[in-house]
């Protein structure tokens, strides 16, 4: 119950976006199983009381759709299924850092197991690997990631660069 509890608060706080998930009204739909079997009055009235997620009232109905598919799950099998559709999100355990690269253009960086990783909009554009970090650094709201190449070189995401640097306010600039 509380990985449902925080999937539900990491949605309100726009932590995952389900809009743009593809899964969004399904994951909704199994917080709903919490509440038992289908019931038409109880579904509307709890929908009406209770926001999931930022303008909701177009989910509505998927929502409740959705939950009369999944009569007779108890509260456990119903967690297990949110479970599974949220891990298979993009973005879930994500936490993006709004940032903004060398052009001013929005994008959002953040850090998980597998590395950097930076986003524009809900698209990843791109991966810093730990595996090629050699050296991450803060200087003066700029955090620069120096990354290795085969031969031991510096190496960068861009083609024309030596090296690229995060802006803690912002992000990609790169440097000569």
């Amino acid at each position: 119950m509380a990985k449902t509890t925080e999937l539900s608060k990491d949605v309100r706080d726009k932590i995952v976006d389900l809009h743009t998930s593809g899964m969004g009204y399904k994951t909704i739909a199994k917080q709903l199983a919490e509440l038992g079997d289908y019931n038409e009055e109880l579904d509307a009235h709890h929908l009406e009381n209770k926001q999931y997620v930022p303008n909701q009232e177009y989910l509505d109905h998927k929502i409740i759709r959705f939950h009369k598919k999944h009569r007779g799950h108890t509260p456990a099998l119903s967690d297990v299924h949110l479970l599974e559709v949220a891990r298979k999100l993009d973005m879930y355990g994500i936490r993006p850092h709004p940032a903004h690269d060398g052009e001013g253009m929005r994008i959002n960086l953040a850090v998980t197991n597998m590395g950097v990783l930076v986003f524009q909009g809900n698209t990843k554009i791109n991966t810093f690997s730990w595996a090629k970090i050699r050296k991450l650094s803060f200087k003066r709201r700029n955090f620069l990631i120096k990354l290795h190449t085969e031969a031991g070189k510096v190496m960068s995401s861009s083609p024309s660069t030596s090296k690229q640097k995060l802006c803690s306010s912002g992000g990609l600039t790169p440097t000569h």
